[in-house]
């Protein structure tokens, strides 16, 4: 349940799901849970807070 509102969450910001592990770049963290994305123009590389 809450993969998918975190894959829903960052699909809707233009965001491709990477390994952690992969040097994603962008980390987005969300409340206990950390996803991992390839940046884009929008989101450099970086840390951001991603609410639900």
């Amino acid at each position: 349940m809450i993969s998918a509102q975190i894959n829903a969450s960052l699909a809707a910001k233009g965001l491709s799901l990477t390994s952690c592990s992969a040097n994603p770049g962008v980390v987005m963290m969300m409340d206990q849970y950390m996803a991992c994305a390839y940046p884009t123009s929008i989101y450099p590389p970086g840390r951001y807070s991603l609410a639900f």
